[in-house]
């Protein structure tokens, strides 16, 4: 039997069912520099206008209804930084000036008696992760991109390796100082219930291990790039797979040294899943060996095999100026 719940402010009737929201909207205030969690019309939650969390219970099986009056919201970079300082991933003092995807969850406590928000840059969490991953406005701790970011200072412990469930999506940028800002929210895009599905993302340059301004890593050489007229996009998927896409026709810095050419991804790689995967290059067959892996590494490494009879691991000094380059790849995004 379904489970009801009267609206107040809407005055309806609303059915709940497991793992979802009611009630819930997201909006970002530039002004004050703060992203709220919110009523879905825009007023505050408050007792005369609450929302509702329908989550999975710690208990195998079981669901619970949280049922939430008041707003949750942290203060970006633009004013009084309550996330500075967390990675999520990315390299410390790198700007970040294209859009980074963001996922908001709720987050169950131990005692069950509440939800608090948080974001993490991947979209396919059902457990928080542990509590040395977990980052508040009071503890800068959320560096890898399966870490999550709690809005409020609350104690890590009661949040770890609980279930969470994601309720929508947003984007941010950061700055040089690893401080984020809220990108201006869009229709269509952003919001509860939207999770940037189809959305083409730009991968930033010298992030996740490839060397400054570039796209694959030096390893103790110089790795190759085309500076202008090159692309590195992305989609992410709330299953969480990432399908990538790297074109770089006319390459103008030719590689040099004998180290494997390993073009960086926008997420580490679950290499358990993928370990033996075979994607589809132009000219190139993108193999994800051993070394993407398993214990998930800073860089995951993505050996490039030309394809062509009698060749073996290209190396940063096999990829000559002039040389044309694409691969796009699909493979499943690692929690860690």
């Amino acid at each position: 039997m379904s489970q009801f719940y009267l609206n107040s402010a809407a005055t309806s009737v609303i059915p709940l069912t497991g793992g979802s929201t009611q009630n819930l909207g997201i909006n970002y205030d530039i002004g004050t520099a703060t992203f709220t969690v919110r009523g879905a019309t825009g007023l505050n939650l408050s007792a005369a206008n609450p929302a509702f969390v329908n989550i999975q219970s710690k208990t195998p099986g079981n669901q619970i209804t949280i049922r939430l009056t008041a707003n949750q919201d942290f203060i970006d970079g633009r004013g009084a930084t309550q996330i500075a300082l967390n990675l999520f991933g990315l390299t410390t003092s790198i700007a970040t000036t294209v859009d980074i995807p963001f996922f908001l969850y709720a987050c169950l406590n131990d005692a069950e008696t509440t939800v608090t928000f948080g974001i993490s840059r991947i979209p396919h969490m059902s457990i928080s992760p542990v509590a040395a991953n977990i980052g508040t406005p009071a503890l800068a701790a959320a560096d890898t991109q399966g870490s999550l970011f709690l809005f409020d200072s609350v104690t890590v412990a009661d949040y770890e390796s609980n279930p969470v469930l994601c309720v929508g999506s947003f984007r941010m940028r950061m700055d040089a100082l690893d401080d984020w800002e809220v990108v201006a929210l869009s229709v269509g895009q952003d919001g509860i219930g939207l999770f940037q599905d189809n959305q083409l993302f730009v991968f930033p340059r010298g992030q996740f291990g490839a060397a400054v301004n570039k796209w694959f890593a030096d390893n103790g050489g110089t790795a190759p790039d085309q500076a202008v007229g090159s692309s590195y996009g992305y989609y992410v998927h709330r299953n969480g797979f990432c399908l990538a896409k790297m074109a770089m026709p006319n390459v103008t810095i030719s590689g040099v040294g004998a180290g494997n050419l390993t073009q960086v991804l926008p997420y580490y790689a679950d290499g358990s899943a993928i370990t033996n995967g075979v994607l589809n290059g132009a000219g190139n067959i993108i193999i994800f060996d051993g070394a993407c892996g398993a214990n998930n590494s800073p860089l995951v490494n993505v050996n490039l095999w030309s394809g062509f009879a009698g060749q073996g691991t290209l190396q940063n000094g096999s990829v000559l100026a002039g040389y044309g380059y694409t691969s796009d790849g699909y493979y499943f995004i690692s929690k860690a």
